[in-house]
C-alpha cells in the first residue's frame, strides 16, 4: 500500500482537509506545513515528490520545493499549469513526468509510469541535474553571462 503525506496550506487545502476528515483514508496524512528540519527529514523518506498547480495560473511558477526533491534525490510527479516550465524541465531532465493540472487521464497515465519506473535512477539523474544547474556557481555563471 502506498502512503501519500500532503503538505502545505495551497488554495486547495480545505478541499484535501475536507475529504480526510470525511473519508479518513487510512493511507494519507495531511499537514499544513513543517519546520524546515521536519521536512526535510520527511521528504529524505519519500519515494516521490509531487508538484501540483493550479492549471488556472497565468504566471509562471516555479516552486522551490523542486529543488528539495532533487536534493534528496526524489523523481518528481508534476501537474501544473501550462505556463510554468517546471514540467519541461522535470521532463527534459529525465527525473520527472509532467502533464497539465486539468488533464486527470494524463495524470492517471503518469502514476502507472511512475509506479513501473526505476525511481532510484531517476532520483540520481534529478540530483546530478541540480548539482549541474542550481549550484551558487552555476547561479553566478548565468549572471556573469548576463551582464556581459
Amino acid at each position: 500500500m502506498t502512503f501519500t503525506i500532503i503538505v502545505g496550506d495551497g488554495t486547495e487545502y480545505g478541499v484535501l482537509e475536507s475529504f480526510v476528515e470525511q473519508d479518513h483514508p487510512a493511507n494519507v496524512k495531511l499537514m499544513k506545513r513543517l519546520p524546515k528540519e521536519d521536512y526535510d527529514t520527511m521528504v529524505g523518506a519519500c519515494d516521490i515528490g509531487l508538484i501540483f498547480l493550479d492549471h488556472r495560473f497565468t504566471i509562471p511558477n516555479f516552486p522551490s520545493r523542486l529543488l528539495a526533491y532533487m536534493q534528496a534525490k526524489l523523481p518528481v510527479l508534476a501537474a501544473t499549469d501550462p505556463n510554468t516550465d517546471i514540467g519541461k524541465v522535470i521532463v527534459d531532465g529525465g527525473f520527472g513526468w509532467w502533464c497539465e493540472s486539468n488533464s486527470e487521464e494524463d495524470f492517471k497515465e503518469l502514476i502507472k509510469e511512475a509506479i513501473n519506473a526505476d525511481t532510484r535512477s531517476m532520483g540520481e539523474i534529478g540530483y546530478k541535474y541540480l548539482q549541474n544547474n542550481y549550484t551558487v556557481e552555476c547561479g553566478y555563471e548565468i549572471i556573469q553571462k548576463r551582464l556581459k
